[in-house]
């Protein structure tokens, strides 16, 4: 479809803004998504503490040293898994940044409730990301649009992007629907 159809009417806006960002909390690919993927958040988060270990039995499940590294701690860096996390939560973050710029592109198809709901959503999306960014990584660059220059982006404290996140999801709370899709 057309850049002109797919920001046509209200119920298009959002498919294209806030709902293609619900794509991406998900994934096949290894070291993307937020919990389930081989080498990814969830295995950062889990094995490199007490709540799981994988037993290498003979040469099953060592997997060049990855599992070992994670619960003895010795991840570096250089490891490319930390790699594609990064690149796939900044990617996400600057996802939203983009669906809020197509938002105020297009708000005038909106009617400012709309407006504001799906903003809102957007930016309570972003603080998540921000916040697994934050827990992952701890001084991370905060960037809120995409036309910040590289040269531009610093890396800020824990603490400042903490201040982000809570600050973003105080502001989008009164906004966001109360609707479940588990019923």
């Amino acid at each position: 479809i057309s850049p002109e159809q797919a920001f046509d009417t209200p119920t298009h806006i959002y498919l294209n803004t806030v709902g293609t960002l619900y794509s991406l909390m998900g994934s096949d690919a290894d070291s993307q998504g937020l919990q389930g993927t081989y080498r990814g958040i969830y295995d950062y988060n889990t094995f490199t503490t007490d709540e799981a270990i994988i037993p290498i039995r003979g040469g099953d499940w060592y997997d060049g040293g990855f599992w070992q590294n994670l619960y003895l701690h010795k991840w570096t860096a250089d490891d490319p898994e930390l790699q594609t996390m990064w690149n796939y939560l900044f990617r996400t973050v600057m996802r939203c940044n983009h669906s809020l710029e197509l938002l105020d592109h297009h708000k005038q198809l909106l009617t400012p409730s709309q407006q504001m709901a799906y903003s809102s959503e957007v930016r309570a999306l972003r603080a998540l990301f921000y916040y697994q960014l934050m827990d992952l990584f701890a001084r991370v660059p905060l960037v809120t649009n995409t036309e910040t220059a590289v040269e531009r982006v610093q890396p800020r404290s824990r603490s400042e992007i903490f201040r982000f996140v809570m600050d973003e999801l105080q502001a989008a709370l009164p906004h966001l629907s109360a609707a479940h899709s588990n019923f």
